[in-house]
Order: structure tokens, then C-alpha cells, then sequence
């Protein structure tokens, strides 16, 4: 969640004018809300400002995700940077990526295995608590994943700005080969993989003034 300040998080590496680059690696991702608020003409100049910030990263890959503060119809021409708005399932660099952007209805279809998931929202109870002590992650996603036979081994998220942080859950249970006893056949439960919960949002608490987590 950078709100339009994403300059602060590699201003301090150069000087306030130089873009500034963030260190390198195979993909870049950006787990949602990069907008800002006010009138239109202000979005389209952050919008492009944030475009020529991404142009500037030595990233191959960079993928941006739908958050709940972002237009559903932009377009990153200067960086070519892949702006995902629907569930998407993707493999980059040989990793199997899960994309499920801001959405405030359940998923029409499974959520199909992954390595990694990427949402703007977290899951239910994980790194979602607000600084009013609501929970305001998403029981759909986290129903999805419980739902899933094999497990992401990592969830990166954002959204609840003073939520961030990570966290290693365990989501549902599976099942084994079933064994006969006194009381008829039973299910063996086998241990459930570990996901590791990361809520990289970047924002102060609360409505986005600053980023504090450069």
C-alpha cells in the first residue's frame, strides 16, 4: 500500500529528485492500492508518476494488483508492468504465482495450487486487525485456501496498514488413507503444510499520509 508516495521507499537510496531503484530480483509486486485521492486530474498525474517509478526498477518481472482504493481500467505503458484486476494464475521464473485482487464477493471458481498467493486483502484473523481491533481480513479468501489441497508455502498481502508484519499459519485440514478400528474406519489427519502470512503494507495507520516502512 504505498498511496502514491511509492518515491519514498528508494528517494533516501539516491536524493528526493532521483528516482532511486529498489534492489533487484526476478519480480516486483505490488499487493494493491497505489492511487491516490482527489480529483481526476491528480489521479492521472500519481498514476503516471508511479508508472515512471516502476519503468525505473531493474525488476524483469512486475506485476501490480488490484487494491480497494484502484481504478479498475489503468494501464502501465512506460514500465509494462501487468496490472491484474481478475484472478490470475501465473508462472514467472519458474514460480507458480496465484493473483487474487480486491474483491468483496467469494471466488466463482476453486483457487487452483500455488506456490505463492498474492492478495490485497489478508486472510480472516491473520495480520488483519485494525487499530480499532476489528478484523478485517477476508473470510472468503481464507475459506478458499482451507478449501485447497495444497497449500501456498507463502501468502503476501496488504491493506490493514498496522497489520504489518508476518505470521506462519496452518489453514484446514487434510486427510490420509482411512484405517479400520472398534469403531468402523476413520480418517488419519495428516499435518497441514505452513503458509507464511506477509502483510507487506507500507502506509502509516489508519488513512494513508506517509509511508512508514521504506
Amino acid at each position: 500500500d504505498t498511496h502514491g508516495y511509492e518515491r519514498s521507499l528508494t528517494q533516501n537510496r539516491v536524493d528526493d529528485e532521483t528516482l532511486g531503484t529498489l534492489p533487484d530480483g526476478d519480480v516486483l509486486i505490488h499487493c494493491g492500492d497505489f492511487q491516490v485521492e482527489g480529483p481526476q486530474s491528480h489521479k492521472l498525474r500519481a498514476d503516471a508518476a508511479f508508472d515512471a517509478w516502476l519503468a525505473a526498477q531493474p525488476h524483469a518481472h512486475k506485476i501490480v494488483v488490484r487494491g480497494n482504493h484502484d481504478a479498475m481500467g489503468l494501464s502501465f505503458p512506460r514500465s509494462n508492468a501487468q496490472y491484474v484486476t481478475r484472478p490470475t494464475f501465473l508462472t514467472v521464473a519458474n514460480l507458480s504465482i496465484g493473483i487474487l485482487p480486491f474483491s468483496r464477493g467469494r471466488l466463482k471458481a476453486p483457487l487452483r495450487p500455488c506456490e505463492l498467493l498474492v492478495s490485497h486483502v489478508p486472510p480472516k484473523g491473520v495480520r488483519d486487525k485494525c487499530y480499532n481491533g476489528d478484523r478485517a481480513g477476508s473470510k472468503f479468501l481464507r475459506d478458499a485456501v482451507e478449501r485447497c489441497v495444497s497449500k501456498p508455502r507463502v501468502w503476501l498481502c496488504g491493506h490493514i496498514h498496522e497489520s504489518r508484519g508476518y505470521e506462519a499459519c496452518t489453514f484446514g485440514a487434510s486427510f490420509g488413507a482411512s484405517f479400520s478400528g472398534k469403531s468402523g474406519a476413520k480418517k488419519v489427519a495428516n499435518s497441514v503444510p505452513t503458509t507464511l502470512v506477509v502483510n507487506a503494507a507500507n502506509a502509516n495507520c489508519g488513512v494513508a499520509k506517509r509511508l512508514v516502512h521504506p
